[in-house]
């Protein structure tokens, strides 16, 4: 029981890690960006390499949440026969479920929330 209760929390703990993966890091990355500089050469690339760090960081936490649900689970590396053999955990589906939820997120809000920004110019 309390095996199945602590592969639950890890696997809700990569979900919402995944959801950080692709849309949390990179809005903050912008968000802290903005608050470096004013001028939009410079907040571009602040932005860039404060997201793609976040990324990374986040990636890296999701690799060891996944590899500490494998043990919880039982399914870490076993060696069969000299070949060391590794059950997939459930980090690459949650993955791509959250990629396609951020797509959809992104598109409804640039064609459906987004404003045009050309109106508030003048």
């Amino acid at each position: 029981m309390k095996r199945r209760l602590a592969a639950g929390f890890v696997l809700a703990s990569m979900v919402a890690g995944s959801i950080a993966l692709w849309i949390g890091a990179p809005v903050l990355g912008l968000w802290l960006g903005s608050k470096m500089t004013s001028s939009f050469g410079p907040h571009l690339v602040i932005a860039l390499m404060l997201s793609v760090t976040g990324m990374l960081v986040v990636a890296l936490g999701l690799a060891w949440a996944n590899d500490l649900y494998l043990r919880i689970t039982g399914g870490a590396a076993r060696e069969v026969g000299g070949i060391t053999l590794r059950r997939q955990g459930p980090l690459e589906p949650l993955l791509l479920a959250c990629l396609a939820c951020a797509i959809v997120a992104f598109l409804l809000w640039f064609f459906v929330l987004a404003e045009n920004p050309t109106v508030n110019i003048y």
